[in-house]
């Protein structure tokens, strides 16, 4: 139920497993963002690799770097939306003067569902283009 902030980059498998809290990355991340995630929030802000949210089952995933990072197929598009969760969220970032963009408070994100191998409650967020 923690938080993690990274004010830096980080590597492979962020967040393998992870069951609730949030992990916040200012920089970047390589790959597997999230796999087997069981619940719980991760955001990057930096560029991020590939294969993100493999196998998770609930949880979000957020990927604000520019452009997204390509999304596996067991992912689907769900919608474009301000998210007052995320808004949420981002102003508590701030108030702990976490280093992020913060134009993505008021921003648009483009939600997809997934993985629909593990049921599809998951979602990743992503700057909308």
């Amino acid at each position: 139920g923690g938080a993690l902030l990274i004010e830096g980059d980080v590597g492979n498998e962020i967040g393998l497993s992870m069951r609730r809290g949030l992990i916040a990355v200012a920089g970047s991340a390589r790959d597997l963002v999230g796999m087997n995630m069981l619940a719980g929030t991760i955001l990057v802000f930096g560029q991020a690799g590939i294969r993100h949210g493999a196998g998770m089952r609930r949880g979000t995933i957020g990927l604000f770097g520019t452009p997204a990072s390509p999304l596996l197929p067991t992912f689907r598009y769900a919608c474009r939306s301000h998210l007052l969760a995320l808004k949420l969220l981002l102003l508590d970032l701030r108030r702990r003067e976490f280093p992020f963009p913060h134009e993505l408070i008021d921003a648009q994100v483009d939600a997809y569902n997934g993985d629909f191998l593990e049921g599809g409650r998951g979602e990743i967020l992503a700057r909308s283009a």
